[in-house]
């Protein structure tokens, strides 16, 4: 009997995950993408104080955090800036 129970339990733990692989790549499958983002090397902003140009290069050497945040979100906003504090407090 408890031969048949692991037995059981193996066949149900591989169809889960060939399940989830299938389930996976057909969700990759129906996005599309055109490109790929330009994140890392240099960057140019605007000051908004002076509205003098700002680069990468102004903060050389030190560390840099630029968050684009979004309009209105009342689920999702708190909790990045929670996690935008917590990496400020270091």
């Amino acid at each position: 009997a408890l031969a048949l129970f692991g037995g059981a339990a193996g066949g149900l733990a591989y169809y889960y995950e060939v399940e989830k692989t299938r389930r996976q790549e057909a969700a990759a499958k129906g996005q599309k993408t055109y490109g790929k983002p330009a994140l890392g090397g240099p960057w140019t902003l605007v000051d908004a104080a002076t509205g003098a140009p700002v680069t990468d290069a102004s903060y050389r050497g030190r560390y840099q955090l630029l968050y684009f945040g979004f309009t209105r979100c009342p689920d999702i906003c708190p909790a990045e800036l929670v996690k935008v504090v917590e990496v400020l407090a270091r």
